[in-house]
């Protein structure tokens, strides 16, 4: 069987349009005309409420470069259900975690896996530490399937609540820290992936 190698160009440019937002499956992001908001300095968390109308696998954590530009420091992410007040899974980025980029064009979520979390149907908090990287996104939030972002963010006791349940709601809209059902993405996997799809081709065709 011989691949055309204008053929294979036309799937490698298919692959590479394929939005990484999407294929990330997130929960909450920040949308194209979200605006900076910045966050007081302290010690505390910072996310969003949403509700999941279905049961759903959760399968990594994000945290915000509302600049695109990269973290300035680490920060512990946590998902919480609100009937329980329980964490349910946590985790740290750094700032040489996998990345995918936020429907907002040039912010980027830096991810960091956590063993699979089935999700009942219900309400559940998201937060991640402020610690230094005080730009979030505010005013135009993009939900998942069967997702309603149901909070502005949420966040413990100002400025000094630490790491814990974000017992606080607040009205700004401010987008801080999101859940994925997918894994964390390998650096350059879909680079890895057209790649292998041309090798493939080209081998074909010698044969």
């Amino acid at each position: 069987m011989v691949i055309s190698m204008a053929r294979l160009a036309a799937a490698g440019g298919a692959l590479a349009a394929v939005p990484l937002t999407a294929m990330a499956g997130l929960l909450i992001d920040a949308g194209p005309v979200s605006t900076n908001q910045t966050f007081n300095t302290g010690n505390y968390v910072a996310g969003s409420e949403f509700t999941i109308t279905a049961p759903m696998t959760i399968r990594s954590l994000g945290f915000l470069d509302a600049e695109g530009d990269g973290l300035a420091l680490s920060h512990q992410v946590g998902l919480w259900s609100v009937s329980t007040q329980a964490l349910l899974a946590s985790g740290t980025v750094t700032p040489t975690s996998a990345t995918v980029p936020s429907a907002h064009g040039i912010a980027k979520w830096f991810m960091v896996g956590v063993p699979d979390v089935l999700l009942a149907a219900g309400v559940y908090r998201v937060a991640g530490e402020v610690n230094g990287d005080l730009i979030a996104l505010a005013n135009d939030k993009i939900p998942g399937p069967g997702v309603t972002i149901t909070a502005g963010y949420v966040r413990t006791d100002f400025p000094n609540g630490g790491f814990a349940y974000p017992n606080l709601t607040f009205g700004s809209e401010a987008v801080r820290a999101t859940v994925s059902d997918q894994p964390v993405p390998a650096p350059g996997s879909l680079l890895a992936l057209a790649g292998g799809v041309l090798a493939l081709g080209v081998r074909r065709r010698r044969a």
